[in-house]
């Protein structure tokens, strides 16, 4: 989670002149003011202190884009101080009124405190260091930590501040002051690798546009499948042949209606986000000038209402005298006019990225303009997810059924490993690695770039998956870096609370489990219906029916996150009864599972039947002549058996070692 604490300064200057009553409504209208800045974009306020406040993004639910969401609210909660405090200045005289805000990012428990009322409270040094950072920060000013600034530096200008040390803290802590949103996203350019076949598409569809014929295109994926690369891609392939016009959805954009198409028009008058008003105004005034004489007075009122700027105080009366609908309607049809002058001087391309976050308002809008690309040379290219729930989902459906003429749907795949590698051979840091270790990152991200580059970090920076250990290498909680457990996370933390519980005890049984370990191990009176949302949500597909019906996680990444979602006491909890549902439901067979066995009740609270089965399953390796699976097994259960504490089994295991001839190193 991300946790922001807000502090207002001066108000000490408050309670020396002004009476308590007054000192209360000028602070109680400022802290307010800043709960609606949070408030905004998702956070929840989760304390009070007097002048300041304490808010979660995360919790109780989490979103892959918190770090974002809370530096974009202490942006706001700046803003909003400030012109707070010019009227605070005109009424009392008080020049120092300001706010100053920290942000740090990382784990953190949450639970309820308290007996005859009791409360969530979020504890841990995250929560500790935000509150530090907020009051290291300069009157006016956003500091953020190291976890933070990682995970927005892409999108925000960030300071660097040094370090500062923190109460109860034995190592200080990196710090940046957040100056504001970047003008542009930076985009790492690298060649395109495993595309081949939809570029050749995509290359055809623009020369299509550029010769006249409007286009619907749909580019569908995971998240970090490569969609918003090819979209860079296209820009690059069309440059100086369209109009280009490029939006974004954001998750937390429900508060701003027509958010994308707010973007595009910014971007194609010039006008910078929070430029000054009369800038905007003649901007918007000079570039509508392509539009027919007797056309512009009636698209400029409602393009200008879009942009927040005022024109003729008539028509501001006009506009605000009209119902909600009809207003909703008259800016759709200033926005198509305009687009539609647009097309008639050449190609047009209409770019928006992540449709399956798009308000009703901007799907609306979508859909209105969508009727253009009969009309002219105009092409639609978006990018969404599959989300069968989402406002961008009926675009999809829409455009697939009534367009269906003009319209292609790409679905990006997961890239073959060999493009993988080339991928992993393009970062400098993949230099360093050997090839079990690019193997394993190649194998884990199951042709996901984002979740390749992300592994490929976790890698680099030590946190690499475990090897030497008894069972076969897999991913473990730590190569979840902030990006890949917050994007991860926010999926499992979207479900239904029923089948966010069955995908954690899913996770437990491994990446694929057989549906009756299910329902020996959840407690659920729906497990069918809980399986179904599962798979509608692509956590999960089905890997057969018969002789039993089995189900197996949609990436291995997955599963580590609906485990991290666990506290460690559930999580060993589940391990135990996964172990006890195997021994139950096959008892015939337990021979063929002593490992599995035993990897579940090592991750328990019952070690000492983890090392029962260790034992028998070294038994049976040394049985079978695998020598190399025989050492690994009875070190195991060395180790297990010194974590045990138990003396006479730790002896009895070294004799056995001793006698094979294996070192218990």
């Amino acid at each position: 989670m991300t946790a922001l604490f807000a502090d207002i300064v001066g108000s000490t200057a408050l309670g020396e002149q002004l009476a308590p009553a007054e000192v209360k409504v000028v602070i109680g209208e400022c802290v307010t003011r800043m709960c609606h800045a949070v408030e905004q974009f998702g956070g929840m306020v989760e304390a009070y202190m007097g002048d300041g406040i304490a808010v979660f993004f995360g919790v109780p639910v989490a979103h892959e884009d918190d770090p974002e969401r809370a530096a974009r609210a202490a942006l706001r909660i700046v803003d909003v101080v400030k012109e707070y405090a010019r009227d605070v200045e005109v009424a009392w005289g008080i020049s120092d009124f300001n706010a100053r805000v920290g942000i740090n990012t990382g784990e953190t428990a949450v639970g309820l405190v308290g007996a005859s009322n009791p409360h969530s409270v979020s504890l841990g040094d995250t929560t500790n260091v935000a509150a530090r950072l907020q009051s290291v920060a300069d009157p006016g000013t956003v500091v953020v930590g190291e976890a933070t600034a990682k995970s927005i530096l892409h999108r925000f200008v960030l300071e660097p501040l040094g370090e500062v040390s923190v109460k109860g803290r034995t190592q200080p802590v990196g710090v940046w002051r957040l100056v504001g949103v970047q003008a542009a996203e930076t985009y790492k350019s690298s060649p395109l690798v495993g595309r081949e076949a939809e570029m050749t598409k995509l290359h055809s569809i623009v020369a299509e546009v550029t010769d006249g014929r409007g286009q619907l295109v749909l580019l569908v994926g995971d998240a970090g499948i490569g969609k918003t690369r090819l979209l860079a891609e296209v820009r690059a392939l069309a440059a100086g042949q369209v109009t280009w016009l490029e939006g974004q959805c954001l998750s937390y954009g429900t508060e701003l209606l027509y958010g994308p198409f707010i973007e595009m028009l910014r971007k194609w008058i010039g006008a910078e986000e929070g430029e000054a008003e009369l800038a905007v105004r003649t901007k918007l005034r000079a570039t509508l000038g392509l539009l027919p004489a007797s056309q512009i007075q009636e698209v400029l009122p409602y393009l200008a209402r879009l942009l927040s700027v005022k024109l003729d105080p008539r028509d501001d009366e006009r506009l605000r005298r009209l119902p909600p609908d009809e207003l909703a309607a008259e800016i759709r049809r200033a926005y198509r006019a305009w687009l539609t002058a647009l097309a008639a001087k050449g190609p047009v391309v209409v770019a928006m990225e992540d449709i399956h976050w798009a308000d009703p308002a901007t799907r609306d809008l979508l859909g209105d303009l969508f009727e253009l690309v009969d009309a002219g040379p105009l092409l639609f290219l978006g990018t969404s997810r599959v989300d069968p729930e989402s406002e961008g989902w009926k675009l999809r459906v829409r455009i697939l059924t009534d367009f269906a003429h003009r319209a292609v749907e790409l679905p990006l795949s997961p890239l073959p490993d060999d493009a993988a590698r080339k991928l992993l051979a393009l970062r400098p840091q993949s230099r360093s690695l050997d090839e079990v270790e690019l193997a394993q990152i190649v194998s884990g991200a199951e042709g996901n770039p984002l979740y390749l580059e992300e592994l490929l970090n976790a890698f680099s920076e030590g946190k690499g998956m475990r090897r030497g250990h008894t069972f076969a290498a897999t991913i473990t909680s730590r190569v979840l870096t902030p990006t890949l457990e917050s994007l991860l996370v926010a999926r499992i933390d979207r479900l239904p609370a029923g089948a966010r519980r069955l995908a954690q005890v899913a996770a437990a049984v491994g990446r694929s489990f057989p549906q009756r370990v299910l329902e020996h191990v959840a407690d659920t009176d729906d497990l069918e219906g809980e399986l179904a949302v599962l798979m509608r949500a692509d956590i999960i597909r089905e890997l057969r029916r018969y002789p039993e019906p089995e189900y197996v996680f949609r990436h291995g990444l997955l599963r580590t996150a609906s485990l991290t979602t666990l506290p460690p006491a559930r999580r060993r909890s589940l391990y135990g009864a996964v172990g006890v549902a195997f021994e139950t439901l096959f008892s015939d067979s337990l021979d063929d599972r002593l490992e599995v066995l035993a990897n579940y009740f090592a991750r328990s609270d019952d070690l000492g039947k983890a090392l029962d089965y260790l034992e028998r399953a070294g038994e049976r390796a040394v049985a079978l002549d695998a020598p190399e699976r025989t050492a690994q097994l009875w070190r195991h259960a060395a180790r297990i058996a010194e974590e045990l504490g138990d003396p006479a089994a730790e002896q009895r295991v070294r004799e056995r070692l001793a006698a094979l001839g294996v070192s218990a190193e």
